[in-house]
């Protein structure tokens, strides 16, 4: 959960956050 906000927030882990859950 926390990843995914972060990566929405980057912008740039976006993709490999979704992959990674």
């Amino acid at each position: 959960m926390e990843v995914m906000g972060l990566a929405v927030r980057t912008g740039e882990v976006s993709p490999s956050a979704i992959r990674a859950m």
